[in-house]
């Protein structure tokens, strides 16, 4: 399960405003696109069962920089629905100001996206960078917030990066009603059961979200180096390490049965946990193929963050490997194709209320094998009309899921735009002990269209 908030502050008009006000400061200092953005969503599988609408409409605003050279790189995104307000959303994949210092030398401050390791941007893994996971379907990268220094001589670039602050994976958005229950109302967050039963009694369960200062998660320091190798012109070796929070926060809970009101009381408690990372990247870059492996080790610390009476969530290491290959078909068209295998990374539980029946309530890698095949097609038309597809289809033996996505974008003319997504997950019914992001969301097949408007 991943918590968010206890209450969604993006279901709330005002975050319209701030979308606008970043954006107008954005505008003010570089070269962005502003684009409003309206998007009706619908849930397509006839066993969808989440309680609330089976379809949503969304306004919102997307600002990104036009110029990739300007100093000040943007990437935020946020809508709101009236209709469905625990689904709306803020995202802000960049927001970091660049300064040359010196021959061959830059100074970034800010939320910055870098390509740490090839397997955590292509998987979008969360290891290195935290993940935007409104849609865990789709789940989106975002960059590291802190100060970042490059400098690249010759045949070798080198990156250090360093922080006080630390922000956490962001995940759907819920809320708890004043008898202890999750809302129904996000098809996107993984609700925990409404009930137990304890013998031949069903007893309903109470939960309490122990919110804890917002000091002690987001001050969090974290530092880490990248390393990158060119032996001849097609060959990159690139290496990296990290110290750093995880970027999914681990979930800690207690509870108390109360027999005369038959009724369970579970309170849950976020804390924050450390790891090591190395990942190492090999790429071989042709003039019309690009292919390479890389692979990450992840190491968590053995530090309890929680009190005695709290059961915990126990990390193991793990290793992880991709290997990819992607082909220019034609001057518009790319084919993609790679493979992930996670060795290790369970979670288990330690405490009163841990069971080895059962998955743990924290949850971290969003699965441990798959493929995927993708094609990307970009046409530039008359008119500053301009065409862009994207589909991939991805499965997993060993996790037994398949997923289609669509997404395409038309623009009709430099103002004026058409978007459309599409999801389709086929899943085997999730076990006790195991558990992956694609299963959770089997009945949640998707269809979106909208339109924007750039000003």
């Amino acid at each position: 399960m991943r918590l968010a908030s206890k209450k969604a502050f993006v279901g709330h008009p005002l975050l319209m405003g701030i979308i606008l006000m970043f954006g107008a400061l954005s505008s003010a200092w570089a070269e962005v696109r502003s684009e409003l953005r309206w998007t009706a969503d619908s849930f397509l599988s006839p066993s969808y069962d989440t309680a609330g609408p089976s379809s949503a409409q969304f306004f919102g605003a997307a600002f990104s920089s036009s110029d990739l050279d300007d100093g000040l790189r943007v990437d935020l995104r946020g809508a709101y629905s009236s209709g469905s307000p625990l689904m709306s959303y803020m995202n802000v994949r960049e927001f970091a100001y660049t300064t040359e210092t010196g021959d061959k030398q830059s100074f970034s401050v800010g939320r910055k996206r870098e390509r740490w390791s090839e397997l955590d941007r292509r998987w979008n893994y969360g290891l290195i960078e935290p993940v935007f996971k409104w849609n865990p379907l789709a789940p989106e990268s975002q960059g590291l917030t802190g100060l970042f220094w490059n400098a690249g001589q010759g045949n070798m670039r080198v990156s250090l990066f360093g922080s006080l602050f630390f922000v956490p994976e962001q995940g759907a958005s819920f809320a708890i009603d004043s008898e202890g229950r999750f809302v129904r109302g996000n098809p996107w967050f993984r609700r925990p059961p409404d009930s137990i039963r304890i013998f031949s009694t069903t007893s309903q369960i109470e939960y309490n979200f122990d919110r804890p200062r917002e000091a002690d998660i987001v001050f969090q320091p974290s530092y880490g180096a990248r390393f990158e190798f060119f032996n001849s012109d097609p060959v990159l070796w690139r290496v990296a390490g990290f110290y750093k929070p995880m970027n999914q926060l681990a979930l800690g809970y207690t509870g108390v049965l109360d027999i005369p009101k038959d009724r369970g009381s579970v309170e849950i408690q976020p804390a924050v946990v450390y790891h090591q990372v190395l990942s190492s990247d090999l790429i071989y870059q042709a003039e019309i193929w690009r292919a390479g492996v890389s692979g990450v080790f992840d190491q968590p610390s053995t530090e309890n963050p929680f009190s005695a009476e709290w059961t915990r969530p126990l990390y193991s290491k793990a290793m992880l490997g991709s290997v990819f290959v992607d082909w220019k078909l034609t001057p518009g068209l790319m084919l993609s194709t790679q493979y992930l295998k996670v060795n290790g990374g369970t979670i288990r539980e330690e405490g009163q209320w841990a069971s080895d029946e059962r998955a743990s309530i924290t949850s971290r890698f969003p699965y441990q094998e798959a493929t995927s095949v993708g094609l990307e097609y970009n046409r530039s038309m008359a008119r500053a009309r301009n065409l862009n597809l994207k589909t991939s289809y991805m499965w997993s033996t060993e996790d037994s899921f398949q997923l289609v996505r669509m997404e395409g974008r038309l623009d009709l003319t430099k103002d004026w735009s058409l978007q459309a997504e599409l999801h389709l997950v086929e899943a085997q019914p999730l076990e006790a002990q195991s558990r992956n992001d694609i299963a959770e969301f089997r009945n949640n097949d998707r269809v979106a269209i909208g339109a924007g408007y750039a000003f």
